[in-house]
């Protein structure tokens, strides 16, 4: 699905629910930013590089404000959350999330 296809609504459950792999230049923007790596990074202990950090609320970055969500890092938001969701088949309406990997040839 190309990215542009998804009319976001701003419901948060990507990053509520997604894993984010980032990069080491993705790390240095977001410390440009004034951010600490143990505030939102972590090794990736399974697959090496690093992580996004979680909390109960889904990515560190989460906001929510008045029923919408955003994310705080928008500007510098890792490449993958850039190129949501061109990854997969998403549906992605009020009160129902998923998500459909396609598996490679």
């Amino acid at each position: 699905m190309p990215q542009g296809d998804l009319d976001c609504i701003r419901c948060g459950e990507c990053c509520k629910r997604l894993t984010v792999k980032i990069t080491s230049s993705e790390i240095k923007r977001i410390l440009g930013k004034g951010y600490r790596p143990e505030e939102f990074s972590r090794p990736d202990l399974a697959l090496g590089g690093f992580e996004l950090l979680r909390n109960q609320s889904g990515c560190v970055f989460l906001d929510s404000k008045k029923g919408s969500y955003l994310c705080r890092i928008y500007p510098e938001r890792p490449k993958i959350c850039r190129d949501y969701p061109s990854f997969g088949d998403v549906s992605c309406k009020p009160g129902e999330w998923t998500t459909r990997f396609k598996k490679g040839p």
